[in-house]
């Protein structure tokens, strides 16, 4: 019995951007950290605020579903 070939993986999507994160309010001097790079500081208290994420994104992911039999 022939197995036909495994298709070949798709190319990953590009992400598109900008990612961001809103903080809505923190009580006060909120540091902001990412994967250890410090994003910025942010003394108010309970006031909206945001740090752009995309140049910290580098990773891609890929998920791939084995069809396999057990």
């Amino acid at each position: 019995m022939l197995k036909e070939p495994d298709p070949p993986a798709p190319e990953p999507p590009q992400a598109t951007g900008p990612f961001d994160t809103k903080n809505d309010g923190v009580h006060q001097n909120a540091d902001v950290w990412l994967n250890g790079v410090h994003l910025g500081f942010h003394p108010y208290g309970y006031t909206a605020f945001t740090y752009d994420l995309t140049p910290h994104l580098r990773h891609t992911w890929l998920v791939r579903s084995d069809r396999g039999q057990p």
